[in-house]
């Protein structure tokens, strides 16, 4: 099964987030936009993964959430990778909660690499509401200006990505509560 963890947004984000990608969708760019039920911050894709490599991440997960405080976080700003002259992915940033955020990654990374899973070079925390589907200018996109409410980060959870001919579907495996400190 193809897998990844992410921390979730609000209902609230989500439809705020809605609202400006609909009006995003109306410039007829060549951009892929994100369905508001998908939107999610991904702190670590893990790929194709069989039971036995499944339940040793939930493991992991699990004991690591356990460890960590919740945190509060921001959505804030739009961004894209590579550049704007060539971008593929279009994303909103998060101006609070960024360090616990990274911190998390960092940990879970760090572990998840004890089972083989590749350490990624460098998080930035982001969340992804766009992929592009050839070249194209997305300068005004990028100013318009994005804040959400602050929300809390209760827990990370284990997804599955089951790929449709209509785009991709989410599953939840399992959620792993970060502590209440």
């Amino acid at each position: 099964m193809r897998t990844f963890l992410a921390v979730e947004i609000t209902e609230s984000a989500r439809k705020s987030l809605a609202k400006i990608v609909d009006g995003f969708r109306k410039k007829n760019l060549p951009v892929k936009w994100v369905k508001p039920q998908n939107m999610h911050i991904t702190t670590k894709f893990l790929g194709d993964i069989d039971e036995s490599m499944l339940a040793k991440v939930q493991n992991i997960a699990r004991g690591i959430c356990h460890d960590i405080a919740r945190f509060d976080l921001r959505l804030s700003g739009l961004g894209c990778f590579p550049r704007p002259s060539n971008p593929r992915i279009v994303w909103v940033g998060i101006d609070q909660g960024g360090p616990e955020l990274s911190a998390l990654v960092s940990v879970l990374e760090g572990s998840l690499n004890s089972l083989g899973f590749k350490q990624e070079e460098r998080f930035h925390p982001h969340l992804t509401i766009g992929r592009t589907r050839q070249a194209c200018r997305i300068d005004e996109i990028l100013k318009t200006e994005i804040q959400s409410d602050v929300f809390c980060i209760n827990n990370v959870v284990l997804f599955e990505s089951i790929l449709t001919p209509t785009g991709p579907m989410y599953k939840v495996i399992e959620k792993f509560d970060l502590a209440a400190i």
